[in-house]
């Protein structure tokens, strides 16, 4: 693949005793997991970030699940164009007199890396504070309201709820 140079991949069976053992081993020379699985997988397998910080104290865990870790959606499976639709972003891509649309990118695919890598950056200079790692959690759903930020200001402020506008925004 054209994308991956010099890339390495490995799948690993984290129900099973060897494929855990590895990740473990992996753990132990790892400055950073990042996972985007629903709050009660990684503690089902039984490495949650504390049991991470007993193998490496440095570890910096950031967790991206698709509505965060608490709430009423806190066990939903959902990916960028799921958490676009529930955002509003969908709600406000398309024509006046037409239905909700798919963006044009799965933006909270985008802006969920973004923010979770900033996160990356910043757990590493409190780590270089501290000497230790930390959990942080980048949502997906947060991450989309750097996209809506406009129309959530507009209705925090003012009270108005915009609108699809089609090719007639103003930007």
């Amino acid at each position: 693949n054209a994308h991956h140079h010099d890339k390495q991949h490995l799948s690993l069976d984290l129900q099973q005793e060897d494929g855990l053992a590895v990740f473990k081993r992996l753990l132990e020379v790892s400055d950073v997991v990042w996972e985007n699985f629903r709050p009660r997988v990684m503690p089902r397998f039984g490495i949650e970030c504390p049991v991470m910080q007993e193998v490496n104290p440095r570890v910096i865990h950031v967790s991206s699940p698709a509505f965060g870790s608490t709430g009423p959606y806190k066990d939903l499976i959902s990916m960028g164009p799921g958490v676009d639709a529930c955002s509003g972003l969908s709600d406000l891509t398309g024509y006046e007199d037409g239905p909700p649309l798919k963006p044009g990118n799965f933006y909270a695919d985008y802006m969920n890396g973004l923010l979770a890598s900033h996160c990356v950056l910043v757990g590493l200079f409190a780590r270089e504070q501290t000497g230790r790692g930390q959990h942080i959690e980048a949502a997906m759903r947060e991450a989309e309201t750097h996209v809506i930020g406009e129309a959530l200001v507009d209705y925090t402020l003012n009270g108005r709820v915009q609108h699809r506008q089609g090719n007639r925004h103003p930007s």
